[in-house]
């Protein structure tokens, strides 16, 4: 007797246990969003009528700054999204060289092929050709592979929009631009963008990206940019004269400039309000 009763215990708890949920366990105390299927965060709808005014703002993303490290996370770097979403051609990438049609560089004319959009980030060097007998009979030119570690800036081109009717001032990306280093003689002489995303595009991916900086956070990348939780400069403003901020700051104050420029932005009309 005793031992069918242990027999049948011994069932009843295998049976327990192969009817239990066998999923793994959560990894933390809270659930993560579900990035997989997410969408982008719908702006505040907007009409034409209810403009009052648009200001063209372009400004620079240092990744080397401490508060914008999140974009080089190895695990969701912001250079490697957005060139995967090139290759897969989820997004098209578009020629950042100046134009008659383009005097900007920005506008989104000229769709580069995938080849042609990854060789902006590729240096050419020149490699020499030897003989059978160890002569050196030419050089050519070869690339070499691409490092995303290369890429330390992204530029943003935005409207910021007053809204007449909500009296809210809001800023909209138009676009983004990773920046490549030009450099003479070893030292970096300018800055200037690979090519250029249409980020209302980008967003799509964006969104289902999280972001791996903090463990206490369930941001993706699209949160970032609409929530503005990055440290950027503003290097130009859309005027007549079409000048850059350096063209015309002449005590070199940039970042003080740049503050004066932001303030304004959020204050384009008297106890109006960012959003």
């Amino acid at each position: 007797m005793k031992k069918i009763i242990i027999t049948t215990l011994s069932i009843a708890i295998t049976s327990i246990c192969f009817g239990q949920n066998l999923e793994n366990p959560k990894d933390g105390y809270f659930l993560s969003k579900d990035f997989k299927n997410a969408k982008p965060t719908p702006y505040t709808e907007l009409k034409s009528s209810d403009v009052g005014s648009v200001r063209r703002i372009w400004r620079d993303i240092d990744l080397t700054k401490p508060e914008n490290k999140f974009f080089q996370s190895s695990q969701s770097r912001l250079i490697d999204i957005l060139l995967d979403g090139v290759m897969q051609e989820k997004l098209v990438a578009y020629s950042a060289t100046t134009t008659k049609d383009n005097p900007s560089g920005d506008a989104f004319i000229t769709p580069l092929s995938i080849k042609d959009a990854l060789a902006k980030f590729s240096d050419s060097v020149s490699v020499p050709v030897y003989d059978d007998n160890g002569n050196e009979v030419k050089r050519v030119m070869k690339q070499n592979d691409f490092n995303p570690d290369a890429i330390t800036k992204f530029r943003l081109k935005e409207d910021w929009i007053f809204n007449k009717k909500t009296g809210v001032v809001e800023p909209r990306i138009i676009g983004i631009a990773p920046l490549i280093r030009i450099e003479a003689a070893g030292e970096t002489i300018n800055e200037q963008p690979a090519f250029w995303l249409n980020f209302p595009e980008a967003r799509n991916i964006l969104a289902t990206i999280p972001v791996t900086a903090s463990y206490t956070t369930d941001y993706s990348y699209d949160d970032i940019f609409i929530l503005r939780k990055f440290k950027s400069i503003i290097i130009k403003e859309a005027s007549p004269d079409n000048l850059r901020l350096v063209d015309y700051v002449k005590n070199g104050d940039l970042q003080a400039e740049s503050d004066r420029i932001e303030t304004s932005l959020k204050t384009e009309k008297s106890g109006s309000r960012i959003q």
